[in-house]
């Protein structure tokens, strides 16, 4: 199966802020103090904007979170699932929606501890 033509990828949804740390708490926490390494998304070249629908992959030194949403409040954590391919295109073949292309960078930043409030 894929979603939005990303191959073997299938999207793990939760709701709500206890059932993102019971799913992905320890391994969020992982990161802290990890080089963030690179990225990946999906760029609407058109409308030269995010392509908000697929996931969005961060990589902390081999560690890649792979993060997306739907409806207000769904939430999809997975890891290490995705293959990110540099500037592919995807269209769903109807002449009126964009292509949509894909960017990968590679900034180089440290992450940091988050205050809770």
């Amino acid at each position: 199966m894929a979603y939005f033509g990303i191959q073997q990828y299938q999207p793990e949804w939760v709701t709500g802020r206890a059932a993102i740390e019971s799913a992905h708490g320890p391994r969020l926490v992982a990161l802290v103090g990890r080089r963030f390494s690179g990225g990946w998304l999906a760029w609407d070249q058109d409308a030269d904007e995010w392509f908000a629908d697929c996931p969005v992959l961060m990589n902390f030194d081999g560690e890649q979170a792979e993060i997306t949403h739907q409806k207000f409040a769904d939430l999809s954590i997975t890891w290490n699932s995705i293959a990110p391919v540099r500037n592919s295109t995807w269209s769903n073949g109807d002449d009126n929606d964009p292509e949509i292309h894909t960017r990968c960078g590679h900034e180089h930043h440290q992450t940091r501890s988050a205050t809770r409030n």
